[in-house]
């Protein structure tokens, strides 16, 4: 077989050193600390989505333990960054079908330390089929959440977290006559691997895809809730500007329909995310989707972008145009879709940086590929 000639620059994003010389980690603390800030803003933004780059991701790979099996029927859908004490982690989740709990895994990426992570991918000497080695061992599923709220349905989709709050839109009720047909649920990270349901929301009674989540600077919580059918995007806020807990209410501020964004980019939305920049405080939103034909044969994957103005008072939006994404990087496929995952975060510098996986595991020994773009 012959190989096309690649750049070595392009191979050294592709791989990482041998995992021995990774220093091995202690073991999971029982109590960890405090998370993340709650807010973290980003340098750069309105620079950044306006930028008619076409972003490549780095490659990364996470290794399913096990505890999931994702599928083209029950696929990945939404990715969301968590770090805490040092260490880093993704939560995950997946759709199943039928009455089937919905699953949220715990990823920890033992490899990686803060900032932008950069690929862990090592390249395969000899003797092996394919050219990596499997991802680290210490890159790993290390639980999965199926009870509370993920009992309830079999559509779990996009979340986002703010500080130790992680929301996530909900759909595919077990029972529409007890439960919500789409609803966000709230959930308090008091460890990687231990969330407790805090309280939830009926999305109006539509679907709930995938959400986005932020604090104001009032105090107050932001949430857009993607529900796709008939493809709205509605704008909620806390009626309170106290921290978040059981108590906590929202009054929807408003509804973004088809006619409010531009043609071509009401593309049912996989998944949307705030960001808010550091200098100026202004807030803006990114959607992810992929762009096909009727056949669905040539699948594009795009990022639309917008600045939410007055998002406190009566929000708008104003069109920064679409950014796209190759998620086929040299000698790698399969990295990212933005018809299943996607996941914005702001590493404590200030870097904005996305993720996306494919929708199922189709990487070494049944790893999960994924890719990181820095915009």
């Amino acid at each position: 077989m012959i190989l096309p000639v690649v750049p070595l620059s392009a191979l050294l994003a592709l791989s990482s050193p041998p995992e021995t010389e990774i220093a091995h980690r202690p073991a999971l603390p029982t109590e960890l600390g405090k998370a993340e800030p709650a807010v973290k803003c980003a340098h750069d933004v309105e620079a950044k989505l306006t930028s008619s780059q076409t972003l490549t991701p780095a490659v990364l790979d996470f290794n399913t333990a096990s505890l999931i099996d994702p599928s083209r029927s029950e696929h990945l859908q939404g990715i969301a960054r968590y770090d805490r004490d040092g260490r880093s982690y993704l939560f995950v989740s997946q759709s199943r079908k039928g009455m089937k709990a919905g699953i949220l895994a715990t990823v920890e990426m033992g490899t990686r330390d803060g900032g932008v992570w950069r690929s862990n991918r090592q390249l395969a000497s000899r003797g092996l089929d394919g050219m990596y080695l499997p991802p680290p061992q210490a890159d790993r599923v290390i639980a999965v959440k199926t009870d509370e709220g993920f009992s309830q349905y079999n559509h779990p989709g996009g979340l986002a977290i703010v500080g130790d709050v992680l929301a996530i839109g909900m759909e595919g009720a077990h029972d529409e006559t007890v439960h919500p047909r789409g609803r966000v649920d709230f959930y308090r990270i008091e460890s990687p691997t231990s969330l407790r349901l805090i309280t939830s929301l009926a999305n109006s009674g539509q679907y709930a895809s995938s959400v986005a989540f932020t604090r104001l600077a009032s105090g107050h919580y932001l949430l857009a809730v993607s529900d796709n059918s008939p493809k709205n995007i509605r704008l909620y806020r806390s009626t309170g500007a106290g921290e978040f807990d059981d108590s906590t209410e929202f009054e929807e501020l408003a509804v973004f329909t088809e006619s409010d964004l531009a043609p071509g980019d009401n593309k049912y939305f996989q998944n949307l995310d705030f960001i808010t920049d550091c200098a100026s405080g202004r807030l803006y939103m990114v959607l992810a989707f992929q762009d096909h034909d009727f056949w669905g044969l040539s699948r594009k994957n795009r990022l639309a972008r917008y600045e939410i103005m007055t998002p406190g008072e009566t929000p708008a939006l104003r069109r920064l145009g679409i950014q796209k994404i190759s998620c086929d990087p040299p000698l790698a496929s399969n990295t990212c879709s933005f018809d299943a995952s996607f996941g914005a975060y702001v590493t404590s510098e200030g870097q904005l940086v996305y993720y996306s996986s494919e929708s199922r595991n189709t990487g070494m020994n049944g790893s999960v590929n994924f890719g990181e773009l820095v915009p």
